[in-house]
């Protein structure tokens, strides 16, 4: 009798590596996918530090935002921080974008081929078969790449003009990846988990018409080059101007960066007598979170800062998909 090898998730991550490398596709796909994550890290990170500041930001009638528009925002930030200021946080930016795109089209194209081999609808798939794959997707890497984002949003919120006040402040990537491991725990890599997994069903709705619609274009001759370069271009560029249209996605951002920048834990400078002499020391200090979950949070938002916050930086939105993907 033939024994069973024992099977560990160490196992399994280097079986599914050790596939990834056998198969030149899945391979050819996940390096596409890192590249364009890494110029999609680079070209962006500007108009992220621009989205991010605007929905970080607190509404109140009696006080005037600092940042009002994008190219306000951007003006103003080159103006108090520099080139600096505009690429805080590009390095967590790089480290997410990169396994983000590698882990999601590496995901979404093994689904949909294996979908496409169960379901019997041939190598361009079914929207059932697009819908499953970018529901897999889009879930695997949300919680994968969650920790990233945390620091990411973490570093592009922080002023880095002298002076200016801040929650917090962190002098790098590995720095602010140990500090809210010591100060937060674990648990703070994967705030803001639930509206991000909200998000996804912008991708549901998407990326399955990106396919169809793709699809129809072939068909109908509308893509100029042969290898369908201009098609995939002008589809995807329609769907994200239809969806940009409606903006009804943004709000789940402006939850999600509200959650991943509040603090639970602040340290408090405090003084105690040893020896007869005064000596001050710090203590780690548990801070009741203003916002607790995706409904509570919302509810928050819209109770003290008005229905404007749910549209915050939807131009800025716009202009990042848009660069993006061309």
């Amino acid at each position: 009798m033939t024994s069973t090898p024992h099977t560990t998730p160490v196992n399994s991550a280097y079986t599914l590596a050790h596939e990834l490398l056998q198969d030149r596709h899945a391979l050819r796909l996940a390096l596409a996918g890192a590249a364009s994550g890494l110029v999609s890290a680079v070209l962006v990170t500007p108009l992220d530090v621009v989205k991010i500041r605007l929905q970080n930001q607190f509404f109140s009638p009696d006080v005037v935002p600092k940042y009002q528009g994008t190219f306000p925002t951007l003006a103003k930030i080159w103006t108090e921080e520099g080139f600096r200021g505009l690429f805080s946080g590009l390095a967590p930016s790089v480290y997410a974008y990169l396994p983000n795109q590698m882990i999601w089209f590496s995901v979404y194209h093994m689904s949909k081929d294996a979908l496409a081999k169960e379901l019997k609808t041939g190598p361009d798939g079914s929207t059932t078969t697009h819908f499953l794959a970018t529901l897999t997707a889009s879930t695997v890497c949300t919680v994968a790449v969650s920790p990233l984002w945390v620091v990411r949003t973490r570093l592009m919120a922080q002023s880095t003009a002298p002076g200016e006040p801040h929650p917090f402040h962190y002098t790098s990537t590995g720095n602010a990846f140990s500090t809210i491991f010591k100060i937060e725990g674990w648990r703070a890599f994967y705030k803001g988990l639930g509206p991000s997994l909200l998000g996804v069903s912008h991708s549901l709705i998407m990326f399955p018409l990106y396919e169809r619609l793709k699809h129809e274009m072939k068909v109908q001759g509308y893509g100029t080059n042969p290898d369908g370069t201009l098609t995939n271009l002008l589809s995807y560029c329609l769907i994200t101007l239809q969806m940009r249209r409606k903006s009804g996605h943004i709000s789940h951002e402006v939850i999600r960066t509200r959650l991943q920048t509040q603090k639970t834990h602040v340290l408090k400078n405090k003084t105690r007598m040893v020896d007869g002499k005064l000596e001050s020391y710090t203590k780690l200090k548990s801070v009741a979170p203003k916002y607790r979950g995706v409904i509570q949070t919302a509810s928050v938002l819209v109770r003290e800062e008005g229905l404007l916050v749910c549209a915050c930086g939807a131009i800025s939105l716009w202009i990042y998909e848009l660069v993006l993907k061309l």
